[in-house]
């Protein structure tokens, strides 16, 4: 959880658990911003039609294979985790 805006106290029974202020092995889908980043920075969009036109088109590759998308995000701690129960990517 990210610090900067928390207040308070949690629901009974929950155990916060605050993440440095940049983690990005603990948040996986910062490598499919970094991916999209390579892919749409830069440019100029004449409309908002062409700029959803370059970002579906840069997610494609994780449409048509998702084992990239899978490679990307499912760090190997997090599937050995208890309750990580996806055996396809084994």
């Amino acid at each position: 959880m990210d610090t900067v805006r928390w207040r308070g106290e949690a629901p009974g029974g929950i155990t916060l658990v605050f993440l440095p202020s940049y983690s990005p092995e603990l948040n996986p889908v910062e490598q499919v911003w970094k991916g999209l980043r390579k892919e749409l920075a830069n440019r100029i969009f004449e409309s908002l039609e062409e700029l959803e036109e370059a970002v579906c088109e840069a997610l494609r590759e994780f449409w048509e294979q998702p084992e990239v998308l899978i490679s990307m995000t499912a760090y190997p701690w997090w599937r050995e985790a208890p309750h990580y129960k996806n055996d396809t990517l084994d």
